[in-house]
């Protein structure tokens, strides 16, 4: 498990679409500033189509972190609204491309938002369908892939041979840091099992993933179909102009808590915030980190010196309640630690 987030965002960022024709009036040249990132956003309409930019110049950008300014980029036309039904992608930057099927990145999407989990701002409104309650065979708490249970749900619950659920566990509460502000509870889900055999009141499944080991008594919940429409986020959100000083820091959003339990996050890790739908998000806005400036001596006369605010790290919305995020970190110069807050990109 540890290889599939970074495989599953590699993949998810390397749609690469084929059989364009260059056309001299698309060419752009690099500014200071630039990135993929930010040149698929203006001129593709959203950001996470920057590998049909890196493809199109083969010989030019060696890497898609690593563009300079005055580079002539070629920018190629905006791809229709349909995925491709071939899709070439490259798992790692020293391995060839390779095709997969408009399915199988959808399916690599679908996993990547089940991972990321979320804080439920309300556990009361998360009904258990239903939970583990034994091991087939020998007596056992912990089980892992392919490992067969028993679940509190059968034929008077609806379940049937085949259907899936996510199997997912409550970690608790999670507040802003420095303060008592209750978030909400995170929900992680660390598997998906199958039905293969139902009884009355109790069913025999299958663990056909795991994020981690699943333990008796972890709750069971739907699990959803997942279509392509993560081509089409828009990253944009109007940033909100705060009427004073104090509804920023009363509203102001921060970084609560990585997927993990770690005091810090990076490149590829999953983060949840306390910015939701109220506040405009939705899945694809792409939101900066920033690290409040600290104090300092002045060796001059011995005073104190409050350097100025750094930013320090992007992040791309995966899914939203009203009050919460769950976001992937795209890019980060440092590491990110909980308590950084978070701000609209503002141009």
């Amino acid at each position: 498990m540890k290889r599939l987030l970074p495989l599953v965002v590699f993949l998810l960022a390397t749609v690469i679409a084929a059989g364009r024709t260059l056309d001299a009036d698309r060419i752009y040249t690099v500014r200071s500033g630039d990135t993929l990132w930010d040149l698929s956003e203006d001129f593709l309409g959203s950001p996470w189509l920057w590998p049909l930019i890196w493809q199109a110049n083969p010989d030019l950008v060696e890497h898609p972190h690593w563009i300079y300014p005055g580079e002539e980029l070629y920018i190629p036309p905006n791809v229709p609204p349909d995925m491709p039904d071939q899709i070439r992608v490259r798992i790692r930057d020293e391995e060839p491309l390779i095709t997969l099927s408009k399915e199988d990145l959808i399916a690599l999407w679908r996993r990547l938002l089940e991972y990321g989990g979320e804080v439920v701002p309300d556990i009361d409104e998360l009904p258990e369908l239903a939970h583990i309650v034994a091991s087939v065979g020998e007596e056992r708490t912990m089980f892992a892939l392919y490992d067969e249970v028993y679940v509190s749900g059968g034929d008077r619950d609806g379940f049937y041979p085949g259907a899936q659920f996510l199997v997912y566990r409550d970690r608790g509460r999670v507040v802003i840091p420095g303060t008592r502000i209750d978030v909400g509870n995170l929900i992680q889900n660390v598997g998906i099992l199958e039905i293969d055999e139902v009884h009355d009141d109790v069913s025999r499944a299958t663990i056909i993933a795991s994020f981690e080991a699943l333990q008796k008594g972890d709750g069971l919940r739907f699990r959803e179909d997942v279509e392509d429409e993560f081509l089409n986020f828009r990253s944009y959100v109007e940033p909100r102009e705060w009427t004073s000083e104090d509804e920023l820091y009363d509203l102001r959003g921060y970084v609560c808590r990585e997927r993990d339990g770690r005091f810090y996050a990076a490149e590829g890790n999953i983060v949840y915030i306390n910015w939701g739908s109220e506040m405009e998000l939705v899945p694809g806005s792409r939101l900066v980190v920033w690290r409040e400036g600290r104090e300092v001596e002045d060796p001059a006369d011995l005073g104190t010196v409050t350097l100025p605010d750094e930013q320090i790290a992007t992040l791309g919305v995966l899914k939203t309640t009203e009050s919460t995020a769950t976001c992937l970190v795209l890019g980060s110069v440092s590491r990110i630690e909980i308590g950084d807050y978070v701000d609209y990109v503002r141009r």
